[in-house]
């Protein structure tokens, strides 16, 4: 009986400890756990990126197009978080102004669709799941999980934020609240080089509590050089209110550079995840 009171005290002494826990404690017990191009300290990288219906528009709009012109845009990512976007060349026959303008709209839908997407791959595989939480955030820590929250606010929106850890230290949700609306996201991992690699995660919204839109994305995930990058991008979404309607939505990234020698010019025009393209 002494023995079984023992260990029961010693199992209460340890969650005690485990609750009382900084969360510069338990980032720094966590942080490497993950594979990102943030823990292997990357300064930056480009590749080129497009989408399969931008390739379908090429095809059938330029006769023996060449592939080149299928990727229309150069994406640049900077270890603070900054995100470029070069246009490449068009074919010449899109000289003409009006295919050139329906072009470039074709182009500001994809890097829309690729902005949607990188707000969380920053946040699930380029970096760290603490790349957006403040020192102010708070941390709670349950028998199973463990739960960082804390405010936010950009521009005319906020609203509040939760993201949940199993008590090993895996990110299993992400959950941002709004007065009107809740994004939850849950992320996948899997074990490579002995640490976590997303490899995709589960999107559901809801809209006066009621859900909306449930997006499923899926990364191919390959090693290029010495990184594991996607090259395939699969976003499946359906709708509440057209529940037998799923629709496929797939990015292809290429010709991956890391480290390259760049010299960024700081303005109000250089984009961040998720920020909205520059008029």
């Amino acid at each position: 009986m002494k023995k079984l009171m023992w260990v029961g005290i010693c199992l209460l002494f340890a969650q005690t400890l485990w609750a009382q826990q900084t969360l510069q404690q338990f980032k720094a017990k966590t942080e490497p756990y993950y594979l990102t191009l943030e823990q292997e300290n990357v300064k930056n990288f480009s590749c080129k990126f497009t989408s399969g219906e931008f390739i379908n528009y090429i095809k059938d709009k330029v006769d023996k197009a060449d592939s080149t012109f299928q990727f229309p845009l150069k994406f640049i990512w900077l270890a603070a978080g900054r995100a470029y976007y070069i246009l490449q060349p068009f074919p010449k026959s899109f000289a003409d102004t009006t295919r050139r303008v329906e072009a470039i709209k074709k182009v500001q839908m994809l890097k829309q669709l690729f902005q949607g997407f990188l707000m969380d791959w920053q946040k699930f595989g380029l970096a760290s799941p603490f790349v957006d939480v403040p020192d102010s955030a708070s941390l709670k820590a349950g028998k199973d999980t463990v739960t960082i929250s804390f405010h936010f606010k950009d521009g005319d929106i906020e609203g509040d934020v939760k993201k949940v850890f199993t008590a090993g230290g895996e990110f299993i949700a992400d959950v941002w609240t709004t007065n009107k609306m809740t994004i939850i996201n849950y992320p996948h991992y899997y074990i490579g080089e002995g640490k976590w690699i997303c490899r995709g995660w589960d999107t559901q919204i809801y809209e006066n509590g009621a859900i909306t839109t449930g997006i499923s994305t899926q990364l191919d995930i390959r090693q290029v050089q010495d990184y594991w990058m996607p090259i395939e991008i699969d976003i499946l979404a359906q709708t509440q209110a057209n529940p037998d309607r799923k629709a496929l939505t797939t990015i292809y990234l290429k010709d991956f550079q890391f480290d390259i020698n760049i010299q960024p010019i700081l303005n109000p025009t250089a984009a961040k995840p998720g920020s909205k393209p520059a008029k």
